[in-house]
């Protein structure tokens, strides 16, 4: 609850946690195009992977949102709640993202007091990820096949600087948990 004394001291899920159904699914396409198994099967098998990214995706981010609640910085600040939930609305949730993670970024660092997490890598892996996202969409005549590749790489950049922006974030919240009460409750708990 953001308003527990406890859940200052909490830290968020580690990004490890976060990158592994990633990893799973890198595997499954790779054992998967050098086994010959059609791409169907593969997207098939990968599926419960990058859904167990998406909610531990999730998970990671409304934690943070908890420990940024006592920010005093004056923009968007929605409840963890809010933030996720809105993540989830169809076409908005791909706007929201933009503003989620960077207002996310801006709030702990000025918890911290320092730019730990980078906002301009923050928005940058966002938009990243939603050319990536819009690379389903576009396979429409010859050039088609070249825009999807380009779209493809940019949507899997984006997920490797998301990814390496959670450990900016992690960092953050571990200074935010050490700066708020002296020990760290580990989020087990």
């Amino acid at each position: 609850m953001p308003g527990d004394a406890n859940a200052m001291n909490k830290l968020p899920l580690h990004p490890a946690f976060v990158l592994a159904p990633i990893g799973v699914e890198f595997l499954a396409g790779v054992v998967g195009g050098a086994a010959n198994v059609p791409l169907g099967h593969v997207l098939l098998y990968s599926l419960p992977a990058r859904i167990a990214w998406y909610v531990l995706q999730a998970i990671f981010v409304y934690q943070l949102w908890t420990l940024a609640q006592p920010s005093g910085l004056k923009i968007k600040k929605p409840t963890p709640g809010r933030a996720i939930g809105y993540w989830f609305i169809p076409f908005f949730g791909l706007y929201w993202m933009f503003i989620m993670l960077t207002n996310l970024a801006k709030h702990l660092n000025h918890i911290t007091g320092r730019d730990i997490i980078h906002v301009r890598l923050v928005t940058i892996g966002c938009a990243l990820f939603v050319a990536g996202f819009f690379a389903r969409y576009n396979s429409v005549g010859p050039q088609g096949g070249l825009v999807d590749v380009v779209l493809e790489l940019s949507g899997f950049a984006g997920v490797v600087i998301i990814l390496i922006n959670n450990f900016y974030f992690y960092r953050a919240a571990k200074e935010v948990c050490q700066a708020s009460g002296g020990g760290i409750i580990a989020a087990e708990e």
